[in-house]
């Protein structure tokens, strides 16, 4: 098994939502690499955004899925699209997918 597969495995053990899950990961993650600080959202309905930066008005918002297979390309579009009223929303946009 390479590094990656482990890497693979040890994140799809994570629950997906909550600051013990796969977006408290992100929060932390992206708290760390901009030097911002990330809070999740509340449950419910979030329009699209998981976490967003704190201090700076929600400047830098994020949206996380952990998915537990391949994602065809179709799908990512289709989420895409469903969340074109917040990217429209805003005057710069920046999808991250891997």
């Amino acid at each position: 098994m390479t590094t990656i597969d482990n890497l693979r495995d040890t994140l799809r053990k994570l629950k997906p939502t909550g600051p013990d899950g796969f977006e408290g990961l992100m929060a932390a993650v992206l708290t760390d690499i901009t030097k911002r600080t990330f809070a999740l959202a509340s449950s419910g309905s979030q329009r699209g955004k998981d976490g967003q930066s704190v201090l700076d008005e929600g400047a830098i918002a994020f949206e996380g899925k952990l998915y537990e297979d391949a994602v065809a390309k179709d799908q990512m579009l289709s989420k895409m699209t469903c969340h074109r009223s917040f990217i429209q929303q805003h005057l710069e946009s920046e999808w991250v997918l891997q």
